[in-house]
């Protein structure tokens, strides 16, 4: 019997630390700066991904 491999899951890598502990950066998340910081929070609203480690956003 042979066990066939499982692929795995795509991760995200921080481009900075190389850390593959990254987080979502959630919907809510996003609606909530806009309505806090309006036209500031262009930048925060492009990002999709949060690393935990180093804080980069991607």
């Amino acid at each position: 019997m042979s066990k066939s491999k499982k692929p795995k899951p795509f991760t995200i890598t921080c481009p900075s630390c190389g850390s593959t502990n990254t987080v979502k950066i959630s919907k809510t998340n996003k609606v909530g700066a806009a309505v806090t910081f309006g036209v500031f929070s262009l930048g925060h609203l492009a990002k999709t991904f949060r690393c935990r480690r180093c804080g980069y956003k991607r």
